[in-house]
């Protein structure tokens, strides 16, 4: 297998908390050599139109996508939940990403006073400008305190402040994985249990966390992962073929001002590698 993909399943603009836009992200994409992208912001569809129009003008497949923010009772980490093939003008989703939003803008303020409190205090207006049209996320908190020599770098923003037990306590309220794989198959779509090393459950646990959310329609595994090591590759593609679900892969790109050891396309120091070609390809729409 080669070390460049010709896929990326898992990318995000602007219109969440990515570096560049939609368009840009096209440009980018054809530039690295990809030839099939997914656009899975947070929480939003806003930038699929645009990626829409610039993928088809570069010639790239573009698979309509999003990655939902969930929360598990008495699960940590990061659980997100990825739609591929979903019917970005859903009258159902774009209830829930419009509610999001507004959630998203309420939370931010508790993220200011959060950081004032903890002795840290990013700029009001760079925050808001960095998020621009977006959906306001973490990350632009993060990259205002880069800037600003609060902290070294974004990993250090999450790692001391912002991915914190405390600032679990301030955050916003997230629907059960089971409503985002409602959601994304309502849309049309099919749901994609992310990253599932950040939840940091062991074999045993994930093997029984899948048959549930199998159960409650999941329909794939991102397997293919920037962090995931070959050993976490290899376990997760075990498992996916075991429970019958899609295998997936993404970079997670962001932006190098975001995530700077994220390449698009590969993955942490250019050593994800995706297969060019996966059977869910043939089960998305464009």
């Amino acid at each position: 297998m080669s070390n460049k993909s010709e896929i990326d399943l898992h990318i995000h603009s602007s219109a969440s908390d990515g570096q560049y836009t939609s368009a840009q992200l096209m440009l980018l994409a054809q530039e690295v050599g990809l030839s099939v992208v997914a656009l899975t912001d947070h929480d939003t569809t806003a930038g699929l139109a645009e990626a829409k129009q610039a993928a088809q003008t570069v010639g790239i497949r573009l698979i309509s996508g999003i990655e939902l923010d969930t929360k598990y009772p008495g699960i940590g980490g990061n659980f997100h939940i990825l739609g591929y093939g979903i019917d970005p003008t859903h009258p159902a989703l774009q209830e829930v990403c419009l509610d999001f939003a507004s959630q998203r803008q309420e939370r931010a303020e508790r993220i200011f006073w959060y950081l004032e409190s903890c002795g840290v205090c990013p700029s009001r207006q760079r925050v808001y400008e960095l998020a621009g049209n977006g959906v306001m996320g973490r990350p632009h908190f993060a990259r205002a305190m880069v800037e600003q020599g609060l902290v070294s770098s974004t990993r250090e923003a999450f790692d001391l402040y912002l991915d914190t037990p405390q600032f679990q306590t301030i955050d916003r309220q997230k629907p059960h994985p089971r409503e985002a794989i409602r959601m994304i198959m309502q849309a049309g779509g099919i749901a994609v249990l992310a990253h599932p090393s950040q939840l940091k459950l062991g074999e045993h646990l994930l093997s029984d966390l899948l048959v549930e959310l199998k159960n409650d329609g999941l329909g794939g595994l991102e397997c293919y992962y920037s962090t995931h090591s070959q050993e976490q590759t290899d376990q997760y593609v075990t498992l996916a073929n075991q429970f019958g679900l899609f295998i997936t892969g993404g970079s997670d790109f962001h932006g190098e001002k975001v995530k700077p050891q994220i390449e698009l396309g590969r993955g942490i120091d250019g050593s994800l590698c995706i297969p060019s070609r996966l059977k869910i390809l043939d089960q998305v729409t464009v």
